[in-house]
Formats: structure tokens, C-alpha cells, sequence
């Protein structure tokens, strides 16, 4: 599913979503995929370059209940105020990914479930200026390199669950 244009779009599966490349591509602001406790959004492809569910824009939101496996899991980019719920299983060689956040975004991880990445379980890339990321961890999370591999901004981290791996901050 490659959806393109103004944003405000809103995509739930409930099914079996599956591909070779990104299985979910969304442009524009204020979009919002959702999936249910019987769905499961795979790509075949294990890369970091590949992601499964990418967001571009402002006020991007991914609410897993099921599964999301393979790539750079979830990819949220090139935008303000990302914000990931977990309560299923997202698995890849990222488990969730921030990258080129704009100045001032804030982004968020809450996770009851499982997030794990071969190499990161939750990531934040280059950005073009100060931002935060909050992360809430009461399930699983982890990662091969490191469970958290932060910013030089803000971050931070409140965990009540189990964080399996390193937690790198760097300057955040």
C-alpha cells in the first residue's frame, strides 16, 4: 500500500500483509496506520535500508496489537512528533526507527509488548536540530547492538519491563 498526497490517512489490518519491499508507505501529515491483534505486516526482506512501515511527515502514528516483522520494522521520517504504541510484536533489524526528525518534534515509543531488532530495537537517527524522544518500556525490548540507541538531544527512558542489550544515550 503506497499512499502519496495531503496526509490525514488512517489504514487498519486485521489480515496477512506481505511483500519484498515496504508494505506500508504513507506521505503527508497526520497519518495514522493501526494494526489489530489478528494482523501481521511482514517483508521478506531483512535490511535496514528496507522498511516495512514508513511514515513521512508530522504526527505520524503506528499502534501495533499484532505483528510486524522484518526491514526497519516501523520507519517513521522526514517530519515532527512521531509516536509508536506496542502492545504485539515488532521484530526486524530495527524494531523502531526515528530518522531526519525536524526541529522541536517529539518522539515517542510505548511499548507493552515485544520490540526487538537484530541490531537496534529502537532508534534514532540524524536529525536537523534539537528534538526529544520518550520512550515507555513495560514489556520486552531489546536489540543485538543495543536495545536503545538514542540522540544527542533529549531522550529518555521510563522502564518497568525487561530491556535485553545496551542503552546508549549518547549526548541525550
Amino acid at each position: 500500500v503506497t499512499i502519496a498526497g495531503s496526509g490525514d490517512n488512517t489504514i487498519v489490518i486485521d489480515g496477512a500483509v506481505y511483500s519484498n519491499l515496504a508494505n506500508v508507505l504513507l506521505y503527508g501529515d497526520n497519518n495514522h496506520v493501526t494494526i489489530g491483534a489478528t494482523g501481521h505486516v511482514a517483508t521478506f526482506r531483512n535490511s535496514p535500508g528496507i522498511g516495512n512501515i514508513i511514515l513521512d511527515g508530522n504526527n505520524a502514528t503506528v499502534i501495533n496489537h499484532g505483528t510486524i516483522s522484518g526491514g526497519a520494522a516501523v520507519l517513521i521520517r522526514d517530519g515532527m512528533n512521531g509516536r509508536v504504541e506496542n502492545t504485539g510484536r515488532t521484530t526486524g533489524v530495527t524494531g523502531v526507527t526515528f530518522s531526519n526528525m525536524a526541529l522541536g518534534s517529539l518522539n515517542e515509543v510505548i511499548n507493552t509488548g515485544y520490540i526487538h531488532g537484530s541490531d537496534y530495537g529502537v532508534t534514532v537517527q540524524i536529525g536537523v536540530g534539537f528534538q526529544a524522544t520518550e520512550i515507555f518500556n513495560a514489556g520486552i525490548l531489546g536489540g543485538g547492538i543495543a536495545a536503545i540507541a538514542g540522540s544527542e538531544f533529549i531522550d529518555t527512558v521510563r522502564n518497568s519491563g525487561t530491556i535485553i542489550g545496551d542503552v546508549m544515550l549518547y549526548g541525550g
